[in-house]
């Protein structure tokens, strides 16, 4: 169930390795987040409705469905999730530089390279969760 305007925003983590999910999920618990774990970017997409507000933190390197291709996925269903790419390779290059901006209805897209400090997960979910509330609340 995606939350509506006045409930708390989700955050929805997509990793294939279950050791990362618990680890996150904990993460996020501790610091009084609401976490939805998924293993895969197609488990993600079954359960995912696009209207709420929230934020994406997916892996780049995914079975099937990849992290870049969930992301324009989430993109052009016009969702104002704020989205976190999580990656051990830049994917700066000239082909991916476009998903740096991100678009309106994701307040953008952050790069956080791995290894990362946890504090900086949480600092960036939570400037991300700040970013789609208000997108969310301007759409009215």
């Amino acid at each position: 169930m995606t939350p509506g305007i006045n409930e708390r925003p989700n955050v929805f983590v997509v990793d294939d390795d279950p050791a990362v999910l618990a680890s996150v999920e904990a993460l996020l618990t501790a610091h009084d987040l609401t976490a939805r774990c998924f293993a895969s970017a197609e488990e993600f997409l079954a359960e995912f409705q696009g209207n709420g507000p929230g934020c994406l933190v997916t892996d780049l390197r995914l079975p099937g469905i990849n992290g870049l291709e969930l992301i324009r996925r989430v993109q052009a269903a016009g969702s104002p999730l704020s989205v976190i790419l999580v990656t051990g390779t830049s994917v700066l290059s000239a082909g991916n530089a476009s998903l740096t901006t991100g678009s309106p209805q994701t307040g953008g897209l952050t790069i956080l390279e791995k290894p990362y400090i946890a504090a900086d997960l949480i600092r960036l979910i939570r400037h991300s969760l700040g970013q789609s509330l208000h997108s969310r609340r301007a759409a009215g």
